[in-house]
């Protein structure tokens, strides 16, 4: 192969997309990223964005090798990693069910102390939510990465909206009436943390707000909850 196809880079809505040659030497891999990011440096120019790697799976150091390249060599500011595939099928599916229920806002970035994302609809954030940012939205909240910081969901559908996180550890949530406090919160390394959390969903049940991971007998119990 043409060492100039080991590695492939897209620009995708939401994200910066990198297909790797599975057949590919790493070294050669990681040679090639070099002069792909290099060349597009100037083009890029300074963004937040999200970055996926495909095509080829790949080890936490040779992962963490990347993106080292990356940081170093153009001035994008990583915001979030999918790799190997991590978007599951069953994020995939609360993703699509949000997009089919009405409005839908996409927040790429990092939400600071003192930051407040509102909309009327639902939110989608590709990276952290801070302590002290907080979220707001009529409809349902998706997080894509931390959320150390506040959410309010169902500020206008009520008790039938719910809170996703990839790493959840929030100061407080809020959906319809129905508040839940974090009783000692700490801000998560997201460097450290990155590689075990879990897809974790926040749903009213009776009068109570529950945190499960993301399995079918939790959406059964939520889809019995709002039917």
């Amino acid at each position: 192969m043409d060492m100039k196809d080991v590695v492939t880079l897209k620009v995708k809505r939401d994200r910066l997309k990198i297909y790797l040659d599975p057949e590919t030497d790493f070294f050669q891999i990681k040679q090639n990223l070099l002069d792909k990011i290099t060349e597009i440096k100037g083009f890029v120019g300074k963004v937040k964005t999200a970055v996926e790697f495909t095509e080829r799976i790949i080890s936490d150091e040779e992962e963490d090798e990347l993106l080292k390249i990356i940081r170093e060599n153009s001035d994008m500011e990583i915001t979030y990693v999918f790799s190997n595939g991590e978007t599951d099928p069953k994020m995939k599916a609360v993703l699509n069910s949000l997009k089919g229920e009405g409005k839908v806002k996409f927040y790429k970035g990092i939400l600071r102390s003192g930051n407040l994302l509102e909309y009327d609809g639902s939110i989608i954030i590709f990276g952290d939510v801070n302590p002290g940012g907080i979220v707001k939205a009529s409809d349902s909240v998706i997080v894509l990465g931390h959320l150390n910081g506040t959410v309010y969901a169902g500020v206008e559908s009520g008790k039938d909206a719910f809170i996703g996180a990839l790493y959840m550890n929030p100061i407080q949530l809020k959906i319809g009436d129905y508040i839940a406090r974090n009783p000692n919160p700490q801000m998560e390394n997201n460097k450290k943390s990155k590689k075990d959390s879990k897809f974790e969903i926040a749903y009213v049940n009776g009068e109570n707000i529950f945190i499960e991971n993301y399995n079918k007998d939790m959406l059964e119990v939520m889809l019995e909850n709002n039917s």
